[in-house]
């Protein structure tokens, strides 16, 4: 999340050695939206179901959510680009209109995103802001399961081949268990 480049001095960082922040998901994959994020989004359950409640208040409120989360990202200066998707056209046209400033955030909308910000996002309500690293090490865990199966699974049949008398072949074998690919 752009906030959370914001909050863990990232952003400051990078800006302060000249480089430029893209934004690439300004709705989170799908967590800033009414609909939510697909089943595969790497978001932890707690970060979720934080997105979803928010998107509840909003909703609750008469406020789009996915327009506050646009316009909070546009609003931050040192961001040079925000990136944004949609399969509908007129979720693009309304984007534009915003990246545009044609529809400028109300009084209300902004009393809301503060409220947003302030309930579902802090770090006292929040723990961690992003999912970053938590795919990942889902990812490695894995991988490394695989990993040690493949392994065992050659060794017994280095150990089938050299109980069988086949001394080529089981160091073939033997060497084929030790190998790691990826």
């Amino acid at each position: 999340m752009c906030r959370s480049l914001i909050d863990d001095g990232t952003h400051d960082f990078l800006t302060a050695r000249g480089i430029a922040v893209l934004n690439a998901s300004p709705l989170s994959m799908g967590l800033l939206t009414k609909r939510g994020p697909p089943t595969w989004h790497p978001a932890r359950p707690e970060t979720r179901r934080a997105c979803a409640a928010a998107a509840a208040y909003c909703e609750e409120q008469g406020v789009d959510i996915s327009t506050l989360a646009l316009a909070f990202c546009l609003e931050q200066p040192s961001i040079a680009t925000t990136l944004v998707s949609t399969a509908s056209l007129a979720r693009m046209r309304h984007d534009v209109e915003v990246a545009q400033g044609a529809h400028p955030l109300s009084p209300h909308e902004r009393a809301v995103l503060a409220e947003v910000q302030a309930r579902f996002f802090s770090s006292a309500a929040l723990s961690t802001p992003s999912w970053e690293g938590f795919e990942v090490a889902e990812y490695h865990a894995g991988v490394g399961k695989a990993l040690l199966a493949r392994w065992y699974a050659r060794k017994a049949a280095a150990r089938t081949a050299a109980a069988a008398g086949g001394e080529s072949e089981a160091a073939a074998a033997a060497a084929a268990a030790n190998a790691v690919e990826l």
